[in-house]
């Protein structure tokens, strides 16, 4: 018996990746399950801060990894979306790495290596296809839904989940929630789960990726969730959704300033604005953001701001939280 920290099924990769960014994970033994939950093996007892209410420490047996290249093993920095592993470094150093990868961790099936930045209007990034099956498709688990994606067409980031799980709690029953650059829709399926009364739009321009929303609508069984396939820019031309929206989700941290004038279109009094932006403090996301709110002279009202995720040694993707007054 060791610790271990169990956790419910749809808090698995949420779990898993808190756990890896504390260095809690114990890499030397095999992750177990049984029907409702899933148990991590512990290096030490988790600070009471990394604690959520349904998450417990608890003894549990777990085996050793089989085979001894897989005890001790530190794999290097990458993310895991689904049966796919995504990593970075040279195609000599992949190589090596690559089957270990797909040998040590069960859930993988596929390594790739990441070809370049991400590029374009739809912040997509080619890959080399390293170890494994030869697929970019997969099913990524989060949260309690399902999400399907083709990493090479569409953006998606497994580290926003945390940040899904958030704006989904603040969510209210019945509210209008729009998501607009919502990609594959993985902000409105989490917050379809948690507010079955609350009626969603996601908004996409990319036609893969609209594509993939439309399918994890169906494929997650959801009524209350609206797949749009257009520009933003469009939504002002249509009345239906003047003042129709109680919660706007901008995940679009590059550009997202430019977009601010739909935002205030959409919203009703008291919308809860949720806006990811680049910057290189709390401070100057805040200042970007207000001068243009400002120019649009709309009242607001600052409710918060928090850091989630790098985007260079410089500058840091965060979320600010405004209420439209």
């Amino acid at each position: 018996m060791m610790l271990s920290l169990k956790v419910p099924l749809r808090d698995a990769e949420r779990a898993r990746r808190a756990l890896v960014d504390s260095s809690l994970l114990d890499r030397d033994y095999v992750v177990d399950k049984d029907k409702q939950h899933i148990f991590f093996p512990l290096t030490r007892e988790p600070p009471a801060n990394f604690m959520e209410s349904s998450w417990s420490v608890v003894e549990h047996p777990h085996n050793k990894l089989a085979g001894s290249e897989c005890r001790g093993l530190k794999f290097p920095a990458m993310d895991i979306v689904g049966t796919i592993a995504i990593i970075e470094g040279s195609e000599e150093e992949a190589r090596k790495i690559a089957p270990l990868i797909v040998k040590c961790i069960p859930s993988v099936e596929t390594v790739l290596r990441k070809a370049g930045p991400m590029e374009g209007q739809f912040r997509t990034r080619k890959f080399f296809h390293v170890f494994g099956k030869e697929t970019m498709e997969t099913v990524y688990k989060e949260n309690g839904v399902r999400i399907s994606l083709d990493v090479s067409k569409t953006y998606f980031s497994p580290r926003l989940s945390t940040e899904r799980a958030r704006i989904a709690a603040l969510v209210r029953k019945g509210e209008n929630v729009a998501v607009l650059f919502g990609g594959v829709a993985p902000f409105a399926l989490v917050i379809a789960k948690k507010c079955p009364s609350c009626n969603i739009i996601s908004v996409e321009l990319n036609e893969d990726a609209h594509s993939y929303a439309v399918k994890n609508i169906e494929l997650n069984k959801f009524t209350n969730v609206k797949a749009l396939h257009m520009d933003v820019k469009e939504l002002k031309r249509a009345d239906k959704y003047k003042g129709w929206a109680d919660r706007i989700i901008m995940p679009l941290p590059k550009d997202v300033v430019s977009f601010l004038d739909v935002a205030a279109y959409m919203a009703r009094p008291g919308a809860t604005l949720h806006i990811y932006i680049f910057a290189s403090s709390p401070k100057e996301a805040l200042s970007l953001l207000a001068t243009k709110l400002d120019e649009l002279n709309v009242g607001w009202e600052h409710m918060g701001t928090r850091e989630c995720g790098n985007y260079s040694p410089t500058t840091s993707r965060y979320v600010v939280d405004i209420k439209l007054l």
